[in-house]
C-alpha cells in the first residue's frame, strides 16, 4: 500500500495509537485558508474529542519565523477519514479511503499468531502480503474485466449503421416522392 500521509505511534487519551499529523492532512487536501483556524474548525464541525479523536502537542521549540511555538493536532485513523468526508471533494475521498484500508491492515496484523521464531513470523507475514496481492490483483482483473466490456459495448454502438448509411453505403437507391394530398393545389 502506498503511503499516502505519513502516520505516527502517540498517545491519545490512555492509549498509544498510529495517528496522524493534521498538518500532514491539511497539505494533502491543499487547503488555502490558515491551518490554525482550519484545524479548529475541522475538530468543532467534526465534534471531535480531544485524548479520544485527537490528541495536542505543543511544540516547544520556537518558530523559526519569529511566530510562538506551533501546537501540532495528531488525529486518530477515524478521525481523519471524518476530516476527509468533511471535505467533500476527491482529495478527502482518497484520504477516506486510505485510513480505511490502514485500519483493515492493521486489525489484520493484530489478529495474526505472534509467535517467538522470527523466520516463522516473516513466512506468516509474507503469506499475509501475498493473500493481499492475490486479493488486489483479482479486484483489479474485476475492473479490467468490467472496462473490456463497457469498451466492446462502446465498439459496437461505433459501428452500428444508420438505416440511411446502409442505403446508401449499399448502392440501394430509393428514390423518396411527394404525394399529394387531396384538395391541395399543385404548388
Amino acid at each position: 500500500m502506498q503511503e499516502l500521509i505519513p502516520f505516527v505511534s502517540r498517545q491519545v487519551g490512555t492509549r498509544t495509537i498510529e495517528t496522524v499529523n493534521g498538518r500532514d492532512i491539511y497539505a494533502f487536501l491543499g487547503i488555502a485558508r490558515d491551518y490554525s483556524d482550519w484545524v479548529k474548525r475541522q475538530i468543532k464541525s467534526g465534534q471531535l474529542i480531544e485524548d479520544k479523536d485527537y490528541t495536542v502537542f505543543y511544540n516547544p521549540v520556537e518558530n523559526s519565523k519569529g511566530g510562538r511555538p506551533s501546537t501540532e493536532y495528531y488525529f486518530t485513523f477515524r478521525a481523519s477519514e471524518h476530516i476527509g468526508m468533511m471535505s467533500r471533494t476527491p482529495k478527502g475521498k482518497e484520504i477516506r479511503e486510505y485510513f480505511l484500508d490502514l485500519e483493515e491492515h492493521f486489525q489484520q496484523k493484530a489478529m495474526l499468531p505472534q509467535v517467538k521464531d522470527p523466520g516463522l513470523q516473516m513466512l506468516i507475514e509474507m503469506a499475509v502480503r501475498t493473500d493481499e496481492a492475490l486479493t488486489q490483483a483479482k479486484q483489479a482483473d474485476a475492473r479490467a474485466i468490467r472496462a473490456e466490456a463497457k469498451a466492446d459495448m462502446a465498439l459496437s454502438e461505433a459501428h452500428r449503421m444508420t438505416v440511411e448509411h446502409f442505403i446508401m453505403s449499399n448502392g440501394c437507391s430509393i428514390s423518396f416522392r411527394p404525394q399529394r394530398i387531396s384538395g391541395s393545389a399543385p404548388g
